[in-house]
């Protein structure tokens, strides 16, 4: 060190055009510049210390960050589905990349294409534990990272036509990653699916957080869900070796309940969910149940209960209620609306009253069974296959068909416009009716028997194949009633009772009417 600043004082003297001192005077000026050099190196000295030590603070927190990322990617994947997981994936690489939106119009189906070449790449381990299980768990992990390499490669140039080399290295680096997740979650889930589980008896709660907004609720798998207006968070009470096992899931709006096994028994699950005031969809299946402690007021509302699912819920929309109860399902509850389309089928039942300002479409069938009131401007009700309704039905416009041994009893009002009864196959209509007008058409061995003694203006009636139709005390002005093929009607007329009749049919009649035409087979009931 002294040699170099004796050759810089030197050099320096010599370029301004001035003898070096020399003996003293070099000395202090050698005293000198070491002691600025000793101030510039302590002074790197400090400022190298402090950057290392940002740099420590700025890992350290980097450390913390990637470790709450980690164990928020670990809860993710428990939680989410294999689809959600990709989907979520799809939307982390095009972020890190910084794509263009012509970039992400191209990009996003090849990276789909380019995931499921790598789904399709990766076989399953032998899970066995004996030496031959593990020595081909080893061949087949090997074969996998081959076979994912190749993938890799070939897929290289096709991401080339649309990324840069600095977009496809950021590429491989962040979707390796979120690969290594989405088989590890994959390779859980079959686990999982093939868990029989029986539950314990003993019953632990958990508290599953806030629920947020939500606007459905899917039940199912012996679930057992409230939605409370008191409850503050999602509380879930289970056996204490199944609660792990159950999973919620969020898609869009809607909060999934599912058990994460395919093969349960004798389990308990019930769940209690803060209400949301925008919940206009429940969805039951598999064993499931849904009641809600408050009506559903949504602009619109669905319900769908399945599979000996249950829903106890009232339903009050400005708009459109749906209600589809299939499969041994079960509905109870209300539904008030401006338009109303209700199906129950495959031995489902629905008990509701109905209160529909606009059009309402109900359909019964298979075995099905609905009961209670329902009250609507303009009514269509089907009932077929052994289904039965039993009901009073107030309308304007009715149109009511009931066949297949199908059945309907009860009462039927309708105000203003004309009643149309079909019933044909062996189905029959029980009731009551009152109302201006009625055409009714009986055939098939179908029967109709209507009761009561309501004034009527008129009514046009046609009865074949062996069908009967019944209205001995019904007031009726005038008739237009054909008759053909064995069939039989019995009526009251005061006014005028027009009758085509073949002479296999039998028709009997009383009241104070003019018969257009009367024959052996006319006879006036005595």
């Amino acid at each position: 060190m002294k040699q170099l600043l004796t050759f810089l004082c030197a050099l320096l003297f010599a370029l301004a055009g001035k003898a070096a001192p020399a003996g003293d005077e070099l000395k202090q000026l050698l005293a000198e510049a070491r002691a600025i050099v000793n101030t510039a190196d302590n002074a790197a000295d400090r400022e190298v210390s402090r950057a290392l030590s940002e740099a420590r603070r700025a890992v350290n927190a980097t450390d913390r960050q990637i470790d709450r990322a980690m164990a928020e990617a670990r809860r993710a994947v428990a939680n989410q589905s294999i689809e959600e997981l990709n989907k979520a994936a799809r939307e982390q690489v095009v972020r890190e990349l910084g794509l263009t939106s012509r970039q992400r119009k191209e990009f996003e189906p090849l990276y789909k294409a380019y995931r499921e070449a790598l789904d399709k790449a990766v076989n399953t381990p032998d899970a066995g534990t004996d030496e031959a299980a593990q020595r081909q768990g080893l061949k087949t992990k090997l074969s996998n990272i081959a076979a994912t390499a190749q993938v890799k490669r070939d897929y290289v140039d096709k991401f080339a036509a649309v990324l840069t080399a600095e977009q496809i290295r950021r590429l491989y680096n962040t979707e390796g990653e979120i690969g290594t997740n989405i088989k590890r979650a994959a390779v859980d889930r079959r686990r999982n699916q093939n868990t029989r589980l029986k539950g314990s008896g003993r019953m632990v709660t958990q508290d599953w957080g806030k629920a947020g907004d939500y606007t459905g609720i899917s039940a199912a798998a012996f679930f057992d869900v409230t939605v409370s207006p008191t409850a503050r968070t999602i509380s879930v009470t289970a056996d204490d070796n199944v609660i792990d096992y159950l999973v919620l899931e969020r898609d869009g709006g809607t909060l999934k309940f599912r058990v994460n096994a395919n093969n349960t028994e004798n389990i308990s699950v019930s769940v209690v969910v803060p209400a949301s005031a925008a919940l206009r969809q429940i969805s039951a299946g598999s064993y499931g149940k849904v009641t809600c402690k408050l009506p559903l007021k949504g602009p619109s509302v669905a319900v769908s209960v399945s599979s000996y699912g249950s829903v106890i819920a009232d339903i009050d929309t400005p708009g459109t209620a749906q209600l589809n109860v299939s499969s041994y399902g079960k509905f109870s509850g209300s539904v008030r609306c401006n338009d109303c389309e209700l199906r129950v089928s495959s031995y489902g039942s629905a008990q509701a009253p109905v209160d529909c300002r606009n059009n309402c479409q109900v359909t019964v069938g298979s075995y099905a069974k609905f009961s209670n009131d329902i009250k609507a401007s303009v009514l269509t009700l089907k009932i077929s296959s052994g289904a039965s309704v039993s009901s009073t039905l107030f309308s304007d416009a009715l149109t009511l068909s009931v066949d297949s041994y199908a059945k309907f009893s009860g009462a039927v009002t309708v105000n203003s416009r004309q009643a149309k009864l079909t019933v044909s196959s062996g189905g029959s209509f029980s009731g009551t009716f009152s109302g201006n007008s009625l055409e009714a058409e009986v055939g098939s061995y179908g029967k109709i028997n209507l009761k009561g003694s309501a004034q009527v203006a008129s009514a046009a009636v046609r009865v074949s194949s062996g069908a009967v139709f019944s209205a001995p005390e019904l007031r009726v002005a005038d008739y237009d009633l054909t008759v053909s093929n064995y069939a039989k009607a019995d009526v009251w007329c005061s006014g005028t009772l027009r009758i085509n009749a073949s002479t296999a049919a039998r028709i009997t009649y009383d009241g104070p009417c003019r018969v257009e035409s009367l024959t052996d087979n006319i006879r006036r009931r005595k």
